[in-house]
């Protein structure tokens, strides 16, 4: 008879997830039981963490052998304030992909993740799996849009995939691009507006971990949103371990008073799951900003020319508030829709999403869920020091 146990991982389990990619070879999913960014404690984090944002993976176990799994991502939200623990749930697995015994695997999971913890927040997902937390009673929101800045429009139309899908849209891209049309319409869309918010009384300043600043930040800003993800320095430095050269971390002063920061990275490689479709391009994330939205237009701006220098040929990010959404659009991005809605389990269908609380008054960007998968895997990691 079977017998299902539910544990989180420890190293001790190595060799069970090993079997299991075994028994998932020739599927696309036989490296999902071995990734290390999904398994391992947060960067930054201590050996022994035991504080309340902390990633861990939640294992569906049968005599020793490894079942199914899923991330099991604890964290803080804000609401109007006050502090609300829930879990990121994501890269949830079975082996029903390849024994029907199983198929069940990864709602056993949920469910017993949803016991521990009863307000989990998702991110996107298969169409079969959100179709199936909406049988579940969970709540799913409007998508969240991806804003979009090509630095070289040109290259842009000629290299990202959206513009290579159709013989149309393929045409009419290298005819602007080959005019200098593309060139002098992303100067007229981006080049002018980002002008006007570039101003000498907000200054950047490069760091390499959170500090006190971010504290002080933080309780300073997060009433201003009516829903935020927790972030201040200890929270930060956990997601982006200190010194970590993949993220540049910048601290914004305006007349030398610290109103704001932004995080970006130009070490991607983008994934299969994420679907970015930028083709050969040189791209940099902007995963997270954090201010009030009345410092959100040169933030940006900053941001841009900080990332300008990088040699990129576009720059992109998620955000949710309404706020960021004008400001983006003024600063000169372009806004486009995704299939990412978040899915709200039932214990938050009166907290998160409702007419009080819309997705538009809410700040979520890159840095939420489980952080940006596109981002090169950590030099630091087992994995790396391993090859």
């Amino acid at each position: 008879m079977a017998q299902f146990t539910f544990k989180f991982q420890e190293p001790a389990d190595g060799p069970a997830l090993a079997r299991l990619a075994q028994r998932l070879e020739g599927t696309p999913y036989t490296s999902w039981p071995l990734q290390v960014e999904w398994s391992r404690k947060l960067p930054g984090a201590p050996a022994d963490d035991t504080f309340p944002v902390r990633r861990r993976r939640l294992l569906l176990c049968e005599n020793g052998e490894v079942r199914a799994f899923q991330n099991f991502f604890e964290h803080e939200l804000y609401l109007d304030g006050k502090v609300q623990p829930f879990v990121w749930p994501s890269g949830e697995l079975s082996e029903g992909i390849v024994n029907r015994q199983y198929a069940i695997g990864c709602l056993m999971v949920l469910q017993h993740s949803l016991k521990m913890q009863p307000l989990h927040i998702g991110m996107g997902g298969a169409p079969a799996m959100q179709q199936i937390l909406g049988r579940m009673g969970w709540k799913q929101t409007p998508c969240i849009a991806r804003y979009l800045l090509p630095v070289r429009p040109a290259k842009v139309l000629t290299q990202m995939d959206w513009f290579q899908r159709t013989p149309a849209r393929k045409t009419a891209s290298r005819i602007l691009a080959w005019s200098g049309l593309g060139s002098g319409l992303g100067h007229a869309i981006s080049g002018k507006k980002l002008k006007r918010f570039l101003d000498d009384d907000y200054r950047a300043e490069p760091c390499d971990h959170f500090g006190s600043w971010a504290d002080d930040l933080w309780h300073e800003v997060m009433p201003s949103y009516s829903a935020v993800t927790r972030r201040d320095a200890a929270t930060l430095n956990r997601l982006y371990r200190p010194g970590d050269p993949r993220f540049h971390r910048v601290l914004v002063r305006h007349r030398g008073r610290a109103v704001g920061w932004m995080l970006y990275s130009t070490q991607l490689k983008p994934t299969a799951e994420m679907d970015l479709g930028f083709g050969g391009l040189r791209v940099g994330a902007l995963i997270d900003t954090f201010c009030r939205v009345e410092h959100a237009r040169p933030l940006l701006a900053l941001a841009v020319a900080q990332m300008a220098d990088a040699d990129l040929d576009l720059i992109f990010g998620h955000w949710t508030h309404q706020g960021w959404d004008q400001a983006l659009r003024d600063v000169g991005f372009l806004r486009r829709p995704t299939p990412y809605p978040f899915n709200v389990s039932p214990a938050g269908a009166k907290l998160l999403f409702t007419a009080d609380r819309p997705l538009a008054s809410c700040h979520f960007t890159d840095g939420d869920c489980d952080g940006p998968y596109y981002v090169q895997a950590d030099s630091n990691s087992p994995a790396s020091r391993a090859a």
